[in-house]
C-alpha cells in the first residue's frame, strides 16, 4: 500500500479571511470619521454663519437704526428753522450734537464691520495676525488717551493654528475689556499677558484706574457677553476688582 502525504500550504497573510476582513472594517472606519469631520466642520461654519448672522442684526442693525434716527431729527431741526431768521446758539448745539452723534455712531459701525470682515478672511487664520490685530488696537485705544501700556506675548504663540470661531470670540474679549478700561477705570498703565500653559491660553489684562466693588455692582452688556464669550470657548473669565484700586481680567481658554 502507498504512503499518503498531507501538505498544508498556508496563504500569505494579505489573502487570509481575517486580513480582508480587517481591511474591509479600517476603510469603513477611515470613511465614517471622514463623513464625521465633514459634518462637524459644516457645523461648525453653521454656527458660525449664524453668530455673524447675530452679530449683524444686533449690532449693525441696531447702529444703523441709531444712525437713521439722528439723521431724521436732525432733518426737522434744520426744516424748523425759519428761513431769514438768525440761527440761535442753542439750535447751531442742537444740530452739531446730532451731527457728531452720527459721526461716532458711523465709525462705531465700521469698527464692527472691520472685525466681522478681519474674522472671516481665511489669511487670519494664524495666531500671529490675531495678536497683530490686538497689539494694534490697544495702541490705537491707548495713545488716544495718552496711557501707557506693555504687551507681553511670547513669539512662539505665533505658530499657532486657531479656527475662526475662537479667534473671534478671544479678539472680541479682549476688545470688550479694553474699552471698558477706556471708558470706565480711566487708568494711568494697562499690562496684558497671553501665555500658554500646557493646553491652555491665558490672557490677562491688568490695570491701575478706578475699580469696582464687583458685589455691589450690577453687570451689564459687555461684561455679561465676555462671560458668554468665554464659556462658548470652554473655558472661564474671572474678574477681581476693588472700588479703591485696578482691576485684572484674566480668560483661560482651552487651546482647540
Amino acid at each position: 500500500k502507498g504512503l499518503a502525504v498531507t501538505i498544508t500550504i498556508s496563504p500569505p497573510y494579505w489573502k487570509t479571511w481575517w486580513f480582508r476582513g480587517l481591511v474591509v472594517v479600517v476603510i469603513a472606519t477611515l470613511l465614517f470619521l471622514m463623513y464625521r469631520y465633514r459634518v462637524n466642520k459644516l457645523l461648525e461654519i453653521e454656527r458660525i454663519r449664524a453668530s455673524i448672522a447675530t452679530d449683524l442684526h444686533d449690532d449693525i442693525g441696531s447702529t444703523l437704526t441709531e444712525i437713521a434716527l439722528f439723521s431724521d431729527v436732525g432733518i426737522r431741526e434744520i426744516k424748523s428753522l425759519t428761513p431769514g431768521r438768525p440761527i440761535a446758539g442753542t439750535e447751531v448745539e442742537r444740530v452739531s450734537g446730532l451731527l457728531e452723534e452720527i459721526g461716532r455712531t458711523s465709525r462705531t459701525l465700521i469698527d464692527a464691520m472691520n472685525d466681522i470682515v478681519w474674522a472671516i478672511d481665511p489669511k487670519n487664520d494664524s495666531f500671529e495676525y490675531l495678536l497683530l490685530r490686538m497689539k494694534t488696537h490697544a495702541a490705537r485705544m491707548m495713545e488716544a488717551k495718552a496711557i501707557n501700556y506693555d504687551i507681553e506675548i511670547p513669539s512662539e504663540l505665533s505658530e499657532l493654528e486657531l479656527p475662526l470661531g475662537f479667534r473671534r470670540r478671544f479678539f472680541l474679549i479682549f476688545k470688550e475689556a479694553i474699552n471698558n478700561i477706556i471708558k470706565h477705570a480711566h487708568p494711568t498703565k494697562v499690562m496684558l499677558t497671553i501665555k500658554k500653559e500646557r493646553n491652555n491660553l491665558i490672557m490677562t489684562i491688568m490695570d491701575n484706574g478706578v475699580g469696582f466693588d464687583l458685589a455691589s455692582t450690577t453687570q451689564g452688556n459687555g461684561l455679561r457677553n465676555m462671560q458668554e464669550r468665554a464659556a462658548a470657548l470652554g473655558g472661564s473669565l474671572s474678574i477681581s476688582s476693588a472700588a479703591t484700586g485696578g482691576t485684572t481680567i484674566t480668560l483661560r481658554t482651552i487651546i482647540p
